[in-house]
């Protein structure tokens, strides 16, 4: 069994994303400047989402508060403190409660660059980003898979079976819903909790995990990436 073409399953599902989301030549008006401050802050996270403007979401004290920064492989800024909620996981003999704590968390700082665009796309970065960013249909999923067969037809079934697998767990669970008024255009997963935020031909993302209640979090990222961009803007008008 060869694993040489594990990779189609992405490459032809992306091939069948088209765009969802509607465009607003007002919101592509981003400042150059604040997209550049973002680039200029990847490994300096810390001065752009600061304690300060964590707080108002955190219930507590804010001493319980704990910060990680991976600054060499993900450069991710991550807040988390305790929180009420819990989560039951089963044992042989008996089940456990383990504590949800709450999390802030940016990252995902990516200047778009030619390699990362389709012809499609014509070098436009809000076409990239919804490409990025779109609900398979089932049609589209049923094209993919019928490609994906055509392309795998001299590898074995079991094989076959995989890669059809990769393509149905991939698009399963990719769910996002657009969101209006932030950057030029964002989208919120809603399995993963993140909100991804392009500016220019930049993007970043915020992911927050503060309750139960999905619109809660989402709308908790879309203040803590507002006041992002905020303060991106406050330090180029300073300059």
């Amino acid at each position: 069994m060869t694993y040489r073409n594990f990779i189609t399953p992405f490459a032809i599902a992306a091939s069948f994303a088209a765009c969802s989301y509607p465009s607003d030549a007002a919101q592509a008006a981003t400042s150059s400047a604040t997209e550049a401050c973002l680039q200029q802050h990847i490994g300096e996270l810390d001065t752009l989402l600061t304690m300060e403007l964590i707080v108002p979401y955190v219930k507590g004290a804010p001493e319980e508060v704990e910060v990680a920064y991976d600054k060499e492989r993900l450069n991710e800024l991550s807040y988390s403190w305790p929180g009420d909620r819990t989560r039951t996981m089963s044992g042989s003999t008996m089940k456990i409660e383990i504590p949800i704590p709450n999390m802030i968390r940016l990252g995902g700082i990516k200047a778009y660059t030619d390699s990362d665009y389709y012809d499609r796309d014509s070098k436009d970065p809000v076409k990239r980003f919804q490409r990025g960013h779109h609900n398979m249909t089932a049609e589209e999923r049923e094209k993919a898979a019928a490609a994906i067969n055509e392309n795998m037809k001299d590898e074995d079934e079991k094989t076959r079976k995989i890669a059809n697998k990769i393509l149905g767990a991939a698009t399963a669970r990719i769910m996002f819903e657009p969101v209006t008024d932030i950057g030029d255009v964002a989208a919120w997963n809603t399995r993963t909790k993140e909100l991804d935020v392009l500016t220019g031909a930049t993007e970043f993302s915020v992911q927050v995990d503060v309750s139960a209640d999905n619109e809660k979090n989402k709308a908790v990222a879309k203040k803590v990436a507002q006041s992002v961009l905020v303060e991106c803007k406050g330090a180029s008008t300073s300059d």
